[in-house]
């Protein structure tokens, strides 16, 4: 199947999908035009159309795993089933490290014969002797480990340099097509994203501000009573409603926990969708984090400090230059990075580990 007409036929590589999300429901509502969060979704978009998906995760076992409330039984489910349908693909492809353990650690040795590409979303564990060793079994098995922003990269290739070379920017980003055009600013600010979050930070740094905020959690309720300010948007709602709020905000405000700043890029895709409307954000800091003052397209505040949250809201609510310096910066950065260039980046590395770089794919 999937060959181009021609004397020359050559067919599309066929790749192992391996994530714990079942991904067969969300290009369903894609084909129906209708709108899905980013994260993960957009990279398969993508996928589906340059290449063949051999196999993904059935939805009878993610939702088993999801009862069970066991990742990891996904995982070990889905590296089974890689290991079992070996024939039929030439690479395996991963978004996220955790499914891929075994199988990189079994190529590492060379028992796995496929090679292997995924994405990293959190640094691999350097600092203990336990959590080295098996962070470099999994290196050694990887073909090619693709870091969420460029700070995890730095990191990665400074602590682990015999495998830099493996190593690469994702250039993960916003799915355009998905994005709005910036409408006019109804002086109020968003506030979105499900892990991680610090909502009663939020709470209490807009009590007795002069400003709105409406936030979009996955719960319909917050441990703390909101301020007359903070509006909680429940019931019916959709990732288009959303992007349709953003694209009239002052700004994005991704307030995340402490603790999950340490470790990790938490919030990094709800950063997609500001970039991708073109409006600044405010982003509790975190060294694994795109450096939103750097690039120029946003605010950082100390986390668990409500007076440094209060006051980056403040200065981009009274700043009107500088909010629009922000949002045309935004938007020129998603044109570096977007879920069109993480394909580029996803199907380049897939042809060239997989020693297919002669296989076409159609466009």
């Amino acid at each position: 199947m999937w060959l181009m007409n021609g004397r020359n036929c050559k067919r599309r590589l066929s790749v192992c999908y391996l994530n714990n999300e079942w991904i067969g429901y969300v290009l369903k509502l894609r084909r129906r035009g209708e709108f899905t969060s980013q994260m993960g979704f957009g990279i398969v978009e993508l996928m589906a159309r340059r290449i063949r998906i051999a196999w993904r995760l059935p939805k009878k076992q993610r939702e088993v795993a999801a009862r069970w409330h066991s990742s990891r039984f996904g995982n070990v489910f889905q590296q089974w089933h890689a290991l079992r349908l070996m024939s039929k693909y030439d690479a395996v492809f991963a978004a996220n490290t955790d499914s891929i353990g075994t199988l990189a650690m079994l190529r590492g040795i060379g028992v796995f014969p496929k090679p292997i590409i995924a994405l990293l979303h959190t640094p691999l564990v350097s600092s203990t002797v336990q959590g080295q060793f098996r962070s470099k079994l999994v290196l050694a098995g990887v073909d090619r480990l693709l870091c969420m922003a460029p700070s995890l990269l730095k990191h990665m290739r400074e602590e682990f340099p015999e495998f830099a070379s493996k190593m690469a920017d994702s250039r993960i980003g916003p799915d355009l097509p998905m994005c709005p055009e910036r409408g006019e600013c109804r002086d109020f600010f968003v506030a979105s994203g499900k892990t991680g979050r610090d909502y009663q930070l939020l709470a209490r740094a807009f009590q007795g501000l002069p400003y709105r905020c409406r936030v979009y959690p996955v719960s319909s309720g917050l441990d703390e009573k909101l301020p007359p300010n903070v509006e909680l948007v429940v019931g019916n709602t959709q990732y288009r409603d959303l992007l349709n709020d953003l694209s009239r905000a002052t700004a994005l405000i991704i307030p995340i926990r402490k603790e999950y700043c340490a470790f990790g890029t938490s919030g990094f895709s709800s950063l997609w969708d500001a970039l991708g409307v073109g409006i600044p954000c405010i982003v509790a800091k975190s060294p694994w984090f795109l450096d939103v003052e750097k690039e120029g397209v946003g605010l950082w505040y100390e986390p668990s400090n409500v007076d440094s949250l209060r006051g980056a809201i403040t200065r981009l609510a009274t700043d009107r230059m500088l909010r629009a310096e922000m949002g045309d910066r935004a938007r020129r950065l998603s044109e570096t990075r977007n879920m069109n260039m993480l394909g580029d980046v996803i199907l380049g590395s897939l042809r060239e580990v997989s020693g297919c770089a002669d296989r076409e794919s159609l466009w």
